[in-house]
């Protein structure tokens, strides 16, 4: 099992894949949130058409295409049963020196995917906030929105050492999946109920029955994962080229970082800072106001 996102480049992500075939390895990508188990359920629901045909879903998270973004997009593809990206276009802004963990970042982009099944994914990273961790599903019949939140702090239990910039680690485990749809018979928004689990648990549950020869594809393969990288980096080469970008994409490399490093994203407020920088726990860097 592997971090998210699966690599730093397309060509990157294909290697890995060319090293496991080689040697007979399973590579999974830790995109845990589908996992949840209200959005097993919100999947199945758009399966049975509670909302008629999926058209757009739209997401909106801070934070950058690579970290946040990413697990939005994964998200996407997997409540329309992983349709094909056929095209990507998009644009990037970023006037500041900004990395996050080492790599450079755009402070906000916007990007619009259309998949072989019709519908299209409406990108906003870092522009609105709105659903965060989650997305919104437009149909023909109706509109799905989903997003987390946790456990009361009292039930999340202590991690010790164990912790995350942003949080005690232990938070993410105890995330639950929040779901809730509309359509014309609902009379309002109508909450997706399902017996809570981990989802990180879960994920690891099916690792282990992908090994064991139970499961045939799992959610989060690498293979899939793939998908995603190729999304975020078409979206990047359509705002290198200034052009909608088709599938598949033949950029090995990662075009932000290349458009850094050729000067076509000139800095207007010069000095490199790492995004993440604010969170590094018992350093003082309260200066740091991202």
């Amino acid at each position: 099992i592997c971090q998210k996102p699966m690599a730093t480049s397309l060509g990157e992500a294909d290697e890995m894949l060319t090293a496991c075939i080689r040697n007979g390895v399973k590579l999974i990508i830790a995109f845990q949130r589908p996992h949840h188990a209200t959005w097993l359920q919100a999947r199945e629901l758009i399966r049975q058409g509670a909302i008629g045909q999926v058209t757009q879903i739209q997401l909106d998270d801070g934070g950058n295409l690579l970290n946040t973004n990413s697990h939005n997009i994964r998200l996407a593809l997997f409540l329309m049963d992983e349709p094909q990206a056929e095209w990507v276009m998009g644009t990037v802004e970023r006037t500041t020196d900004l990395v996050e963990r080492g790599l450079p970042a755009e402070e906000a982009c916007l990007g619009l995917v259309h998949c072989s099944n019709g519908a299209t994914i409406l990108i906003q990273g870092n522009l609105v906030r709105g659903l965060g961790q989650g997305c919104r599903v437009i149909g023909t019949e109706g509109i799905m929105e989903l997003d987390t939140t946790h456990h009361p702090d009292s039930e999340i239990p202590d991690d010790g050492s164990m912790y995350t910039p942003e949080i005690p680690s232990a938070r993410y485990n105890y995330e639950i999946g929040v779901v809730r749809y509309m359509n014309g018979s609902t009379n309002g928004w109508q909450q997706v109920e399902a017996p809570w689990h981990d989802c990180w648990a879960h994920q690891c549950q099916e690792a282990i029955d992908w090994v064991e020869g139970k499961v045939e594809q799992p959610i989060s393969s690498a293979e899939r994962a793939r998908a995603v990288q190729e999304i975020m980096m078409a979206l990047y080469e359509s705002a290198r080229k200034r052009q909608r970008v088709y599938m598949p994409l033949r950029t090995r490399v990662n075009p932000l970082r290349l458009m850094v490093e050729n000067g076509d994203l000139p800095v207007e407020w010069p000095g490199r800072y790492e995004s993440r920088a604010r969170l590094v726990r018992g350093e003082g860097m309260s200066w740091h106001q991202g």
